[in-house]
């Protein structure tokens, strides 16, 4: 479900200015086709603290017309949480048709941090990560699109700032030919 890339482009501060209307635009083309065709986006944004999510959450709520996002931040399950399946508390949150949901935090975060610290044998690790290619199979079924990214940078670095202007046209462009091809295959 979750395409693998390596967007390491980077661009001086002036570049990434003068970019940012052209950007902005073209995000905002690509919302509005993903809207019409009713198709959900999830965007799962996961890494470090401090690696820059909120800050690039930011940017984003400032490029897009927020009233077709939900942002959903995921700590610590909730006792209801811990009382229902594992991914209950994710696929109550997935975005309606038409709508892109930003999820702070994610499926793989709690594997990835009990076996760095060595609470979760590695058979216990492997079966976790089958459960979550299950789970994105079942999310993968439907008509939605889906963009998961890993922050590991320190501060502003890490988030859509000047020097990541590579990655915002790498994503703006690759929302876009998803929203045109979405339509075009008639796949909401």
């Amino acid at each position: 479900m979750f395409e693998t890339a390596e967007l390491g482009r980077s661009v001086g501060k002036e570049e990434f200015e003068a970019e940012v209307p052209k950007l902005r635009l073209e995000l905002l083309e690509a919302q509005r086709e993903l809207q019409k065709a009713g198709v959900p986006v999830i965007v799962l944004l996961a890494g470090a603290d401090g690696a820059g999510k909120g800050e690039t959450v930011k940017r984003v709520l400032e490029w897009l017309d927020a009233r077709g996002l939900d942002t959903h931040a995921f700590g610590a399950p909730t006792d209801e949480e811990r009382d229902r399946p594992r991914w209950w508390r994710y696929w109550m949150r997935l975005p309606r048709r038409g709508r892109i949901g930003i999820f702070f935090g994610s499926w793989y975060t709690d594997p990835i941090v009990r076996r760095a610290e060595g609470t979760l044998k590695r058979t216990g690790f492997e079966h976790r990560l089958e459960t979550i290619r299950h789970f994105e199979r079942m999310l993968a079924a439907g008509p939605r699109a889906a963009l998961h990214a890993e922050m590991h940078g320190k501060g502003a670095d890490c988030g859509i700032e000047h020097g990541d202007a590579g990655n915002i046209e790498a994503l703006a462009g690759r929302a876009q030919a998803r929203a045109q091809m979405v339509v075009q295959n008639g796949e909401h």
